[in-house]
């Protein structure tokens, strides 16, 4: 099937597993939100959350991310998480948090509570995205010993020989696509 006649979810999915394989996305971290991933890529959030979904059927995604990619329509979160989560998206992401978000915060939580619940996630959510920032692999930090981020990664050249690798998870070829 050509890229022009590929439906559009099928493209993000590939586009998707592209980042995974060039490091983008380091193993175990969580991908974007549908909403966040939409508005990136100018997508339809519906179709964003089909790409997903080729992932969950191919069992490239873990069930438990499922429910926080969309977590809007998941039923494991009241609405008071659903909010805490919104905030989260928002930091993360960068997210334009409007008068209807805070709107929202506030019906749940207190000034101090979003304080601490902002700076956690600014502390654990947000090395991540400093990392990725500041362009830095996982082999970088503590590197050259046992406190190294990611086993086999310790240095470039573990990471390379790592990523190299032919059974490295994201080299894995899904199900569907081998058929």
């Amino acid at each position: 099937m050509s890229n022009q006649s590929k439906p559009v979810y099928l493209k993000l999915r590939d586009m998707i597993a592209a980042a995974i394989i060039d490091g983008r996305y380091a193993e175990g971290e969580m991908l974007p939100s549908v909403r966040a991933l939409a508005a990136e890529e100018g997508a339809n959030p519906l179709t964003v959350a089909k790409a997903y979904q080729q992932f969950q059927n191919d069992g490239l995604v873990e069930d438990d991310y499922r429910d926080l990619l969309n977590f809007e329509k998941s039923s494991r979160y009241d609405d008071r998480q659903k909010a805490a989560l919104r905030w989260t998206e928002a930091i993360v992401w960068d997210l334009q948090a409007g008068d209807h978000l805070w709107a929202e915060l506030h019906k749940y939580y207190s000034e101090d509570e979003l304080t601490e619940l902002g700076y956690f996630v600014a502390i654990t959510m947000g090395q991540q995205r400093w990392l990725r920032t500041m362009n830095v692999d996982h082999h970088k930090v503590l590197a050259g010993g046992s406190g190294s981020m990611a086993p086999g990664f310790e240095t470039p050249e573990a990471a390379a020989k790592s990523k190299a690798a032919p059974d490295y998870w994201a080299h894995k070829t899904p199900p569907r696509a081998a058929e």
